[in-house]
């Protein structure tokens, strides 16, 4: 009767402690390599999400090619949370209504995303945004 109340309660905690260990992988900055769409892939370079899981914060960096001033760059700040092991939904802050940018350089179209997390290792993540078929690959930057 011990060992199935040890099992009872082991168990769960490798199976919570093995999740936040792969949530944690996700914490560090990314920068986004490619999109493929419909066969196509288009490389990127210029966009960066950073995960700062303590905070639950979230930032959504990009760079303008070809400048050198930082009005060029556009930096979003928001929210990021794990409905599950395999999943991340990111809401960005009300700021994002103001900027006459976001529109143009966010990957998605209003103020919150939530992506299928397909791969995570200490170098390479693969998201799909959901109701999409676009695939995101980052590489930990």
């Amino acid at each position: 009767m011990k060992k199935f109340a040890c099992c009872g309660i082991i168990v769960p905690l490798l199976i919570i402690a093995c999740t936040d260990e792969k949530i944690r992988g996700v914490e560090g900055m990314w920068q986004l390599k490619t999109i493929t769409e419909n066969g196509t892939v288009l490389p990127v370079d210029t966009i960066f999400y950073s995960f700062q899981l303590k905070q639950e914060g979230f930032t959504y960096t990009i760079l303008q090619e070809h400048s050198n001033t930082p009005e060029q760059t556009s930096v979003f700040f928001g929210y990021v949370d794990f409905p599950s092991q395999n999943q991340m939904h990111i809401l960005l802050d009300q700021q994002i209504h103001s900027d006459d940018r976001a529109e143009t350089v966010l990957l998605w179209h209003d103020r919150e995303v939530t992506y299928d997390i397909l791969k995570l290792t200490s170098k390479e993540m693969l998201l799909k945004q959901k109701d999409k078929e676009a695939l995101y690959t980052f590489i930990k930057f």
